[in-house]
């Protein structure tokens, strides 16, 4: 088993430079010269359970050519559910649409070790496929209303058997760092870049942080500043590279660009980045009635002016982003729990055809299930 790896942050200062928080750099350029939130077009339910909500599949390829979900499966009521009981289950399809078939119970934590980091909560689940092996970040909590810290496991198959789980990810011992006495490194994001392995997380007051480490088992060194610029909350990232850029993903809570909708950040050396552009609108701009008729959500019997997608997950197909999977915070009508859904993230081609300039402005086409028979 590895040991937990905490670093403080003396090491990077003198080779990464922190973030200057009244820089300012211009928005990145559209790739491709059209907007991230028009290249997203409603398919369907990629992930469901009769009995409980599931929340925030991460996906990954395996090389047998079928499609992975790993998500969060918890019960009623939605708060205590994620905060306790959550843990992790693993879907499997045939297709990247779906729907996706839930195979196994991966990881419930460890509910005979009472006070241990991974006790319970298990959440919030990141797979990817790096250096030949599946790994898998998640977070866990001592008990229910304590700190969340980063767990990862590795395993040869997609389908385990996965190693002795380890916390690979605290807040810094370093009083210097943004990080210090936070009390949570949260909702993890990842990729491999440039030889070296970039741990993103959630930590003070919603903002994003990141540690690196020169091998996937770490030491991960926290970047000693937030690499986020924005005072409103953001969560829920996920990591890719695409056009030789780190992007990550997250959620705009309160409304950098806009409120409920989703952000992309850019960056050339996966640590500094610059202002974000829209990544996607409010569930409600792509998803009709007709297609997921809703009428209340996951806290409340009634749905609130606007639904959204949360724990936004991205897979990638051909160097770019193809597919985007989340929850949101709306219920199907006649259901008290959540489902996972799935958006594919048009070409640049596929966008021109479609006629979709500005997909927000328009209501997308009737008809539930666009999934290839």
């Amino acid at each position: 088993m590895w040991k937990t790896m905490l670093i403080s942050t003396a090491a990077i200062m003198a080779t990464v430079a922190p973030l200057n928080a009244k820089e300012k750099k211009p928005p990145p350029e559209k790739p491709d010269g059209i907007e991230f939130h028009e290249r997203l077009e409603y398919v369907g339910i990629a992930a469901r359970d009769p009995e409980n909500h599931v929340w925030g599949c991460s996906p990954v390829k395996c090389d047998q050519g079928k499609y992975h979900l790993f998500g969060a499966r918890f019960g009623q009521p939605f708060d205590k559910g994620w905060r306790k009981d959550s843990h992790i289950v693993h879907f499997v399809s045939d297709t990247p649409q779906g729907p996706f078939k839930m195979v196994e119970v991966v990881y419930r934590g460890e509910p005979d070790k009472p006070g241990q980091w991974n006790h319970f909560g298990i959440h919030n689940p990141c797979i990817r496929r790096v250096d030949g092996k599946y790994v898998l970040f998640f977070i866990g909590r001592p008990k229910s209303m304590s700190p969340q810290t980063i767990g990862m496991m590795t395993a040869d198959s997609v389908s385990g058997p996965w190693s002795e789980p380890v916390q690979i990810l605290a807040p810094s011992e370093d009083p210097k760092n943004w990080t210090y006495q936070s009390g949570n490194t949260c909702n993890p994001a990842f990729v491999k870049f440039k030889g070296k392995y970039y741990l993103y997380y959630k930590s003070v007051k919603a903002k994003y942080g990141v540690a690196v480490a020169d091998k996937l088992e770490g030491p991960y060194i926290h970047h000693p500043t937030p690499i986020t610029k924005t005072d409103k909350t953001i969560e829920d990232g996920t990591a890719f590279i695409w056009k030789g850029k780190v992007c990550l993903v997250t959620t705009d809570n309160h409304g950098t660009i806009k409120r409920g909708g989703g952000l992309l950040w850019q960056s050339e050396d996966g640590v500094h980045f610059g202002l974000p552009v829209m990544a996607y609108d409010h569930f409600d701009v792509y998803v009709t009635q007709q297609q997921y008729p809703r009428t209340h959500g996951v806290r409340s019997k009634r749905i609130k002016s606007y639904s959204k997608i949360v724990r936004p997950q991205i897979l990638m197909e051909n160097g770019r982003p193809a597919w985007l999977y989340g929850p949101s915070g709306a219920c199907q009508k006649g259901r008290p729990y959540s489902d996972c859904h799935v958006f594919k993230i048009m070409s640049d081609e596929e966008v021109r055809q479609a006629g979709k300039q500005d997909v927000s402005k328009e209501t997308p086409d009737p008809g539930f299930d666009k999934r290839k028979k």
